[in-house]
């Protein structure tokens, strides 16, 4: 692909798991904004265009949008707590209280966000951890922004693999 389009980046880098790959990822990247998509999944058709119309038409620091999970035939629409809407000031801590305690996912491959805001935050992923460290991303910036849109547009295809599965539950 980057040799058919100059805004793809191949990227190399010895392997210290997934938070360094994606600060990586956010040090290196060109645009505005940032997102990510993971190795197990996929986004729907046109899903960077509807966060970015969302992004510019409510005018906010962030955009978070739904998921579907893909077990084989079993699809299912993620479901959230969090009401669609505009959410600033005091609301963005009832969202941060909301993913600490788990009534929200932290899942940072639902997020369109201002670059600008992660590098003057100084907003990364914590290394050296396994687990959790989207909610720990998550919560970093739910702390800096001034506004965020939560949208039930569907953008993430999440799909669950036998093989892997097969490996947290034998």
């Amino acid at each position: 692909y980057a040799n058919k389009d100059i805004r793809v980046k191949v990227i190399t880098q010895k392997n210290q798991g997934v938070s360094a790959a994606r600060n990586t990822g956010i040090n290196e990247a060109d645009g505005k904004y940032v997102t990510f998509l993971d190795a197990d999944a996929f986004f729907v058709d046109n899903a960077i265009a509807t966060m970015m119309e969302l992004v510019q038409n409510k005018r906010v620091d962030m955009v978070r949008t739904l998921w579907r999970e893909i077990r084989g035939d079993y699809v299912r629409i993620g479901n959230e707590s969090v009401k669609e809407g505009l959410y600033s000031h005091n609301e963005i801590d009832e969202l941060r209280y909301k993913v600490v305690s788990g009534e929200m996912h932290g899942f940072s491959w639902l997020l369109l966000i201002r670059k600008d805001l992660l590098k003057s935050n100084n907003i990364y992923f914590p290394q050296g951890i396994s687990m959790m460290e989207d909610t720990c991303f998550y919560t970093d910036i739910l702390v800096s922004v001034k506004s965020v849109y939560i949208s039930n547009e569907i953008t993430y295809n999440y799909v669950f693999h036998s093989a892997f599965l097969s490996l947290i539950f034998p």
